[in-house]
């Protein structure tokens, strides 16, 4: 019914995303095979340079198909409660995430890879690590909020579907 009434009155549904959660325990990472070894030449580091930055923006914009705003992710790089992250593949960059802890929950935000090396398991690579730091960070969840594309990669990795989102924009023509 609410559906119907944002049509009749000209919204459409821009995106929609899936909220979805992970508790962490010692034992997270046995039903993901997460024992084998992790992928050779990958690795992960924190984004403290201008020029990590600029990649990072670079990467991410890339990834999502819109321009991020290099002052808006300039002014998270000190803060304690945030980790803006960078995958690399034999020393390239290829993958971006930001990290924010709000008590015991850290939430997981603008996983994006590149889109060379998209369709290549770098995304679980990547989630994997992050799901590790997390740990390290104390956190007890994870959340974020999937696309339509990431959806069965989270599911895969133990994720738990909590309810859908979408985003309505008024149809002005």
């Amino acid at each position: 019914p609410a559906t119907k009434q944002l049509k009749k009155h000209n919204w459409f549904c821009l995106f929609e995303q899936t909220a979805m959660y992970l508790a962490l325990t010692n034992d997270a990472f046995e039903p993901m095979g997460y024992q084998g070894q992790p992928r050779i030449g990958f690795a992960i580091k924190k984004v403290e340079t201008p020029k990590e930055l600029t990649l990072w923006i670079n990467i991410a914009s890339e990834a999502f198909g819109y321009s991020i705003d290099r002052v808006v992710i300039e002014k998270l790089i000190y803060d304690q409660d945030l980790k803006i992250l960078m995958a690399y593949y034999n020393d390239t960059a290829i993958a971006t995430a930001v990290l924010h802890k709000t008590g015991d929950s850290i939430g997981v935000h603008q996983v994006g890879v590149k889109k060379t090396f998209q369709g290549k398991g770098f995304a679980r690579s990547f989630m994997k690590e992050i799901m590790a730091i997390c740990q390290l960070w104390q956190g007890k969840k994870i959340v974020l909020q999937a696309s339509q594309s990431g959806k069965p990669l989270y599911e895969s990795l133990g994720f738990t579907l909590q309810f859908l989102i979408k985003s309505y924009q008024k149809d002005c023509s």
